[in-house]
């Protein structure tokens, strides 16, 4: 185990990919997959239900919530001869400059 360990850990350590190392190394693929494998399995075996933390149950707070009723209305509506842009009411000012911005170098 400890050699299959140093043979994965070199391939790894490598930065080549699996199939060029074990290609350089004369090592199969297939080999050197099972090998990846019960190391794998036997590093999850080894873990035992006291190395992991308990996850300590987590506080609930009731959240309310408020019927925010929206303006169905535009603020504005400019139309454009390929398009229309309506900014409603509560638009930041900067996202306003930004479209209108976007739209100054088509409309001329």
């Amino acid at each position: 185990m400890e050699q299959w360990k140093k043979i994965i850990s070199d391939c790894q350590n490598s930065g080549l990919k699996v199939d060029t190392w074990c290609e350089q190394n004369s090592v199969s693929r297939n080999s050197y997959y099972y090998w990846l494998r019960k190391i794998r399995e036997q590093s999850c075996q080894s873990l035992s239900t006291e190395q992991v933390p308990a996850i300590a149950e987590a506080p609930f707070a009731k959240l309310e919530f408020h019927d925010i009723q929206q303006s169905s209305h535009s603020g504005v509506i400019i139309h454009f001869p390929s398009a229309t842009v309506e900014i409603r009411e509560g638009t930041i000012r900067q996202t306003v400059e930004a479209v209108l911005s976007a739209f100054k170098k088509y409309v001329r």
